[in-house]
């Protein structure tokens, strides 16, 4: 009896010792491909090099030509409007390279390079450094706060242009109601004095 307990613990054991190497294997080849897929994707080619469109281009088929230059104008698209100012400007410079080297091959096969000049030119107004983003920032808000200031002075300065013209308005009416007033006298003394004259001038006659 304790010969057959002492075989199933030792069974027990080696059958834990199988899953327990089964399953470290398992882990340990699927973090060596974790790595592996990693170092793929870091080490990933672009869809489309500037030597390969000069291949093309330099092989003479306008039609393969055309589409290898369409796939290079994505592929700067793509890394300009991504923003990483270095890496665009390191592949505007290849492409600009490759436009200028290949300029009478391309005018042959009709083939436009219109969008890469302009890609090459949104590469080239990219903030290079974090530095110049943030300056460009700080001009942004300076110009806007001196904008709201400009915005300020020329609202106090029309309300002060409005106050000033009420006062003169209201002093001018002023000044016309007073010479009313005064002419209004001067007219009834002028009358009490006209009827004076007559009363004094009836009483002589009698």
């Amino acid at each position: 009896m304790k010969k057959i307990f002492a075989f199933a613990a030792v069974a027990a054991a080696m059958s834990l010792t199988a899953c327990s190497g089964s399953t470290g294997k398992g882990t340990a080849e699927e973090d060596s491909l974790a790595v592996e897929n990693v170092v793929e994707e870091e080490s990933a080619e672009p869809a489309v090099t500037v030597s390969a469109v000069a291949e093309k281009v330099q092989a003479g088929d306008a039609t393969a030509a055309q589409d290898a230059v369409e796939a290079l104008q994505e592929e700067l698209k793509e890394v300009v409007e991504s923003g990483d100012a270095e890496k665009a400007a390191a592949l505007a410079s290849q492409v600009k390279a490759f436009v200028e080297e290949n300029a009478e091959k391309l005018g042959e096969m009709n083939i436009s390079t219109l969008t890469l000049n302009d890609l090459i030119n949104a590469a080239k107004a990219l903030p290079s450094t974090a530095a110049e983003t943030a300056g460009a920032a700080a001009d942004a808000v300076k110009a806007d706060a001196e904008a709201a200031k400009d915005a300020a002075v020329e609202a106090a300065q029309e309300k002060a242009n409005a106050a000033a013209e009420d006062a003169k308005a209201k002093a001018n009416a002023a000044a016309e109601d007073a010479k009313a007033k005064a002419n209004a006298t001067v007219e009834d003394a002028a009358k009490k004095a006209n009827d004076a004259i007559n009363q004094a001038a009836g009483k002589l006659k009698l």
